[in-house]
């Protein structure tokens, strides 16, 4: 966890954009605010629990 961390804050110390994936809600809300780095117009965050399952959807074709 330290190391990613680190990783985190060097990123944020370059000012350039990266792409961080949870694979649940809850360690999203305990990692946003370390990413956000206090500039939380620069972070955006995305719920993909309200994005429709297209792969069960295209199953039948």
């Amino acid at each position: 966890m330290d190391n990613d961390i680190d990783f985190i804050k060097q990123h944020n110390l370059s000012d350039q954009g990266y792409l961080v994936i949870f694979l649940n809600q809850e360690d999203s809300y305990t990692w946003l605010k370390l990413i956000a780095d206090g500039a939380p117009e620069k972070a955006v965050a995305f719920n993909f629990d309200y994005i429709p399952d297209l792969e069960s959807k295209h199953e039948n074709e």
